[in-house]
């Protein structure tokens, strides 16, 4: 996404890579909210039909939408990622969540449906960054709750299909706290030696050596 480099241009290349794959994912499920396609069926084939009309029939459109949504996006960045070199509290909170659940989370059919309406949700009062991990991280947390009370899973399971938009309102209502929440909801653990990289001219720089994709990971610590 070269409208990232152009307004963050001192980025390393591992810098650049991380935030650009993350951008990439938060730019599609922002066109998809704002083309009221959320929530629908066939949503990321309907998205694809409309960005291959206007791009080939109004490129610049594509280009506008970029640049207005680039920098709230950088603004989210900076207030909503919590960046550390070691481990981290928070850190292992994320995880310990994201542990917690895997076995529901894996086998609960109706987890995407309700994630795109959580991704909805928080693009509309602006949070546009990790709106992926975000959601998920909501909707988890939620369900750790409920495992609190019905400790059989397959019982929680069951009651979690048949009561999905229990656990959408109960999410929903996580949503409003975030809109009113000013600190950080995502942790990233990175290798110190990406930031050591030197940081090169946009024009200068090599293909992009893809090793540092194992020396970092993130998860939401907007768990409490």
């Amino acid at each position: 996404m070269n409208a990232l480099e152009e307004h963050m241009p001192l980025l390393s290349d591992a810098e650049s890579s991380i935030m650009t794959g993350v951008a990439v994912n938060d730019f599609h499920n922002y066109l998809k909210t704002k083309k009221g396609l959320i929530g629908e069926f066939g949503s990321d084939f309907k998205l694809k039909k409309i960005l291959d009309r206007v791009i080939r029939e109004r490129p610049w459109e594509i280009r506008n939408i970029i640049n207005d949504w680039i920098e709230p996006w950088i603004i989210k960045w900076r207030q909503r990622v919590k960046i550390v070199w070691d481990r981290d509290e928070s850190l292992a909170e994320g995880e310990k969540l994201f542990l917690s659940t895997e076995d529901i989370w894996n086998n609960f059919s109706k987890k995407d449906f309700l994630k795109e309406f959580i991704i909805g949700s928080l693009i509309r009062i602006g949070e546009y960054c990790f709106t992926n991990l975000v959601a998920e991280s909501i909707l988890r947390k939620e369900i750790s709750k409920y495992m609190r009370y019905m400790r059989d899973g397959s019982m929680l399971l069951d009651f979690l299909e048949r009561n999905p938009l229990t656990l959408l309102n109960d999410a929903i209502r996580d949503v409003s706290f975030i809109k009113n929440f000013k600190g950080q909801t995502v942790v990233m653990k990175v290798d110190k030696k990406l930031f050591k990289m030197p940081v090169k001219r946009v024009a200068e720089r090599p293909k992009r050596d893809k090793s540092w994709i194992k020396r970092w990971r993130f998860f939401n610590i907007f768990y409490q």
